[in-house]
């Protein structure tokens, strides 16, 4: 059974997997298509970067393409008496 996921659009984050396999956080600029999106990345301490035509891929975390930020649960915060 498939995982329901937002479809890409304008203005969405994302993940963009760096060629040394980092994730860096992207916004979505323009959306083809097919699947593919323009992306503006944020690196830290880098000047932003314009990429165009980058692909969704959800599964591989190929270098070059983009995917949803990984879901990351709060963490349980002890209650105090």
């Amino acid at each position: 059974m498939g995982v329901n996921r937002p479809a890409l659009s304008i203005g969405r984050i994302v993940h963009y997997v760096e060629t040394n396999a980092e994730h860096s956080p992207a916004l979505v600029t323009r959306v083809w298509g097919n699947g593919a999106a323009n992306i503006t990345v944020f690196t830290d301490q880098k000047l932003p970067k314009t990429l165009v035509s980058v692909a969704l891929d959800e599964t591989d975390f190929i270098a070059g393409t983009i995917h949803w930020p990984e879901r990351v649960e709060p963490e349980k915060v002890p209650e105090k008496d």
